[in-house]
C-alpha cells in the first residue's frame, strides 16, 4: 500500500512522501513535499462515497475542487493544495498570504503557518473548530505557572470564528537542529521537565497506563494493514510491553504526554522553552522522561548522535530532572511503549524507516542504562506532596471588581447553613506567583508559614499555626496546602464547605487560582461600571482602589472608568480560557432583582441543596447607624446607584467615552451614541496617559487583525 503512494503526480508537480499517519483502515492522513521541498497535506482514502464526499464539502468550503489522484477503483489520494480545507477553512487564505509558509498540514486536524508580522516572526495554529477552547485550556494552564523554570510562548490573538492562535516566536534551538546539545543544555531540559512535573496543574485530561496500552493496541491493529511486516512482529512483542505498562503505576502529575528535542528550546542564556500543549495531561512522569530519553536513542539510530554523545545526553537529562524511585522504576516500562509506538511511527516513512528494525531489537531491554547510573539524591522526596489536597476545597471563589457588591454576595454565600467563605484572601495567588517560602520541589517550608502569619488576611482565616506546622512536617506541595487551609477553616466554622471571596487580589491571576484550586468553581460578579464608578467616587477607601492610581487626582470618574474596564476585560479574557465548567459570571443587577433565584441557581451550580437564608443574609444583622450599604447590612436593593439620576451628564458622557465597548459588550445600554469633540479628546488624552502607565496583557480572546490580508 505504502509502496503505490511514495510518489505521485498532481497540479503539475511530482510529489514525494514524507509520513503518513493511519486513522482507519481505510485512511490514511499524508504530508508530501513538493519539488520545493515544502509540504503538502493530503490524504488516502479507500472508500469512494467518502472520497466524493471529501471533494464535494471542500468546493463548498473554500471554492476549491482539490486534487484527486486515484490509485487503485475506488481508492485514491485527494491532495489539499493551497490548504483547501474544509475543516480549516481559514488556512487556504492565509497561506495567500505573502509572508506566510507552511510548516505542517494534517488535513482536517491541524496545521502550523510562519508569518512574518511588523518584522517578527509567528506561529499560527490552526485547529478544528471546536477544538480551540480546549487547547487554549491547556495552554492558560501551563502559562500560569511558567516562570524561571521553563518558558512557553505567549500567546498574541485569537480568531475563535477561524480555529486559529497566533503565538509568539520563542528564542532558542531545538537539539534536533543542532544534532544534539551539551550535557549542560539537557541538565536544563531536565529541570525544566521537573518544574513542569512539580506545578499545581491538574488537567481535566487523563491519560494512565491503560490509556497508553489501548492506544498501542489500537496502533497494532492499523500496522497489521498498511505495514505487515512491522504488524507481524509487533504482534509478537506488543504482549510483554503491554504487561509491564500494567504492571504498576506511580503518582500522577501534569504530563506533557508528547515530551521530546522537538518540543523544546535552549536559548543562549541557557532558558528553556517548552512548546505545543495540546496533550498535557495528568499522568505518570516517567513517560514523559522515557519519551525524551528514547527520542535521543532514536537519534543515535538516525546517525544524529554518537552511542557515546546520545548516552551523556541522556544522563544529563536524567541528573537534571533528580527523579525518584517510583520513577525510575517505571522508566523501563515506558521506555518499551514509547520504542512501540515510535516503531510503528516511522514504519509509515519511507525515508525514516530503516530504524524500525533496530529500535524492535532494543524492545525489551533494561530500563535506559544511564538511568541505572544515576545517583538519587539522598532524602529525596517524591514527586509529588506525601499530602493530597482535600477535593473540591474550596467549592467557590467569588471574585469582581471592587464596589460591585461582591460583599454582599460573599455575605449570601455565608449565610448557607454548608458555607464558610473567607473574604479577601488575596494571599493565595500572591504568595504562589511569588514563590516565597517553597522549596525547589514546590513543597511549602516553615518560611512560608512565617510569611503567610505576618499577613493580616491569612490570620484573620484563624487557623491555628500547629495544625499547619503538621503539614509542612510531613511534606506538602502548595496547592495541597491552599486546600488544606480551606479544609481547617470550614471545620473552624461548623460547616461542609468553605468558599472566598476576592476582589481586586485575583485579577491578574485566575488561571492560577485555577491552577492551585482545579476543582473550585470561580464566579465573577459583574456590576454597571456607571454605578461602580458612583459608589467608588464617594467612598472613603477610594485610595485603595482606583484611587491608587496617578490619574485619579486629574479625573477621578476617568480613572475608574479605566480602572473598570481593565478588571472586567482582564478578568474575562483569564475566565474564558479556563475549562468547561469553572467559570461563570452573574449578573449585580440581576442578583439584587432576585436574590432568591440567583442564590437558588448557585446552589445548583455547586451541587447542594437551596437556602432561603442566603437571600435573608441580613436579617437580624441591619445597623441603621451604618455609613454604607455593607456596614448598614441593607438588604438587596435595586437601584441603589442610578447612574440615570444620581451621575452628572459631564461624567457619564466621559465615562461612556472610555468605557462605552466594555458596557456594550456586557449589553448595558449606553446614554451617548455620540460622544462629543471636547470629551473625545479628553477621553483620548486619559487613555494614553492610561497605557503609558499599564503594560497591557496579551489578550487571549480577539479577532486577530494579524491575520487579516494586508492590502497591497
Amino acid at each position: 500500500m505504502l509502496d503505490a503512494l511514495r510518489t505521485i503526480e498532481g497540479g503539475g508537480d511530482r510529489l514525494t512522501l514524507r509520513r503518513a499517519t493511519p486513522r482507519s483502515r481505510d485512511h490514511l492522513l499524508l504530508e508530501y513535499r513538493d519539488g520545493r521541498g515544502l509540504p503538502v497535506g493530503a490524504q488516502w482514502l479507500g472508500d469512494s462515497e467518502k472520497i466524493q464526499r471529501v471533494i464535494d464539502e471542500t468546493e463548498r468550503v473554500c471554492g476549491v475542487v482539490p486534487t484527486f489522484v486515484p490509485t487503485a477503483a475506488g481508492q485514491g489520494v485527494i491532495v489539499h493544495f493551497g490548504g483547501c480545507d474544509r475543516r480549516l477553512p481559514a488556512l487556504s487564505a492565509l497561506l495567500r498570504r505573502p509572508d506566510a509558509t507552511l510548516l505542517a498540514h494534517r488535513p482536517e486536524r491541524r496545521a502550523v503557518v510562519r508569518l512574518t508580522i511588523d518584522g517578527q516572526t509567528r506561529f499560527v495554529k490552526m485547529l478544528r473548530l471546536g477544538r480551540l477552547e480546549d487547547a487554549l485550556a491547556r495552554h492558560a494552564l501551563v502559562s500560569g505557572v511558567a516562570d524561571d523554570g521553563f518558558r512557553v510562548p505567549r500567546v498574541i490573538e485569537v480568531d475563535e470564528d477561524a480555529g486559529t492562535i497566533v503565538c509568539e516566536a520563542l528564542a532558542g534551538t531545538s537539539p534536533y537542529e543542532n544534532g544534539g546539545w551539551s550535557a549542560a543544555g539537557w541538565r536544563a531540559v531536565g529541570r525544566a521537565l521537573r518544574a513542569l512535573h512539580a506545578s499545581a496543574i491538574a488537567p481535566p485530561a487523563a491519560h494512565d497506563a491503560r490509556r497508553e496500552c489501548d492506544i498501542l493496541t489500537d496502533r497494532l491493529d492499523l500496522a497489521a494493514v498498511f505495514t505487515p511486516d512491522i504488524g507481524e512482529r509487533m504482534r509478537a512483542i506488543l504482549p510483554r510491553v503491554l504487561d509491564a505498562l500494567a504492571s504498576g503505576d506511580s503518582p500522577a502529575c501534569a504530563i506533557h504526554r508528547d515530551f521530546y528535542d522537538k518540543q523544546v528550546l535552549i536559548d543562549e542564556g541557557g532558558r528553556v522553552g517548552l512548546l505545543d500543549f495540546d496533550t498535557l495531561a495528568m499522568g505518570e512522569p516517567a513517560l514523559d522522561l522515557a519519551n525524551a530519553i528514547v527520542h535521543i536513542e532514536l537519534r543515535m539510530l538516525q546517525g544524529d548522535l554518537s552511542s557515546k554523545d546520545a548516552d551523556a545526553c541522556a544522563r544529563a537529562l536524567i541528573e537534571g530532572y533528580e527523579p525518584d524511585g517510583t520513577v525510575v522504576s517505571r522508566l523501563g516500562a515506558y521506555a518499551d511503549a514509547t520504542r512501540a509506538r515510535l516503531v510503528m511511527l516511522y514504519a509509515y516513512r519511507p525515508s525514516a524507516s530503516a530504524v524500525c528494525g533496530p529500535m524492535l531489537d532494543r524492545i525489551g531491554e533494561p530500563a535506559p542504562a544511564c538511568a541505572s547510573r544515576v545517583r538519587l539524591r539522598p532524602g529525596s522526596r517524591r514527586l509529588r506532596a506525601r499530602v493530597a489536597p482535600v477535593p473540591g476545597c474550596p467549592t467557590l471563589c467569588i471574585v469582581g471588581c471592587p464596589r460591585s457588591g461582591t460583599t454582599m454576595l460573599e455575605r449570601m454565600v455565608d449565610a448557607h447553613p454548608r458555607i464558610a467563605c473567607a473574604h479577601e484572601t488575596h494571599w493565595i495567588t500572591r504568595y504562589a506567583k511569588k514563590k516565597h517560602g517553597l522549596s525547589r520541589r514546590g513543597l511549602v517550608t516553615d518560611d512560608l508559614l512565617d510569611a503567610l502569619y505576618a499577613d493580616r488576611r491569612f490570620v484573620r482565616m484563624g487557623v491555628p499555626r500547629p495544625d499547619l506546622e503538621t503539614l509542612v512536617r510531613e511534606g506538602i506541595d502548595y496547592a495541597a496546602f491552599v486546600s488544606h487551609v480551606f479544609d481547617r477553616y470550614r471545620r473552624l466554622r461548623g460547616k461542609d464547605l468553605a468558599a472566598d471571596k476576592s476582589t481586586g487580589g485575583h485579577v491578574r491571576d485566575l488561571v492560577r487560582l485555577h491552577a492551585i484550586c482545579p476543582q473550585t468553581r470561580i464566579v465573577h460578579l459583574i456590576r454597571d461600571g456607571r454605578a461602580v464608578c458612583l459608589s467608588m467616587c464617594s467612598w472613603k477607601k477610594a485610595p485603595r482602589a482606583a484611587g491608587r492610581q496617578d490619574l485619579w487626582k486629574v479625573s477621578p470618574v476617568g480613572t475608574t472608568a479605566l480602572w473598570w474596564r481593565w478588571h472586567i476585560r482582564t478578568m474575562r479574557e483569564q475566565g474564558r480560557a479556563l475549562p468547561n465548567g469553572i467559570y461563570h459570571e452573574l449578573r449585580y443587577e440581576s442578583l439584587v432583582a432576585d436574590p432568591e433565584g440567583q442564590c437558588a441557581r448557585l446552589c445548583d451550580l455547586l451541587g447542594i441543596e437551596r437556602s432561603d437564608r442566603m437571600a435573608r443574609f441580613h436579617v437580624g444583622r441591619e445597623n441603621p447607624n451604618g455609613h454604607s450599604a455593607n456596614s448598614a447590612w441593607q438588604a438587596p436593593t435595586p437601584g441603589l446607584r442610578d447612574w440615570r439620576t444620581q451621575m452628572p451628564a459631564d461624567d457619564l458622557e466621559l465615562f461612556e467615552a472610555l468605557a462605552g465597548d466594555t458596557l456594550e459588550d456586557l449589553g448595558y445600554e449606553r446614554r451617548y451614541a455620540r460622544i462629543g469633540v471636547a470629551v473625545r479628546r479628553r477621553a483620548d488624552d486619559l487613555r494614553r496617559a492610561w497605557d503609558e502607565r499599564h503594560t497591557p496583557r496579551p489578550a487571549i480572546h480577539v479577532r486577530p487583525a494579524a491575520l487579516q490580508e494586508k492590502t497591497p
